[in-house]
């Protein structure tokens, strides 16, 4: 017996190719850029356009979302701040693959504390 598999549709296939456009454009601006300020002021305000776009677009978050939305906001500054402070400190070729890899490196360590880690024997 198989099971259905489901296909991604052109739209979901569409915005995964976009998000690695996107996600190559900004590794060249990091690299290409030789003022780290102004490479993430200029992709801060990408992002900004972006997120106008979907608001405009996207219809009114609840309300009890905005807690949610400020909290991951004010997050993403703190981490872009420590970033470009790490571009600045030390060599981009050193720096990007620590700062990249170090998010997952934690997943599994919280996952377990949160007690949902369960061992396999």
């Amino acid at each position: 017996m198989s099971l259905p598999t489901a296909s991604p549709g052109p739209v979901v296939i569409a915005l995964v190719l976009l998000a690695a456009v996107l996600h190559a454009s900004w590794n060249a601006i990091a690299h290409a850029v030789p003022d780290r300020l102004v490479g993430f002021a200029m992709i801060g305000l990408v992002d900004l356009v972006g997120g106008a776009v979907l608001a405009v677009f996207g219809g009114p978050l609840p309300e009890r979302a905005w807690p949610f939305v400020i909290a991951s906001a004010a997050l993403h500054v703190v981490y872009n701040l420590l970033l470009l402070a790490s571009y600045q400190l030390g060599d981009f070729s050193q720096a990007y693959p620590l700062a990249r890899r170090r998010g997952w490196s934690r997943w599994p360590r919280s996952s377990c504390s949160a007690g949902r880690c369960r061992s396999s024997s």
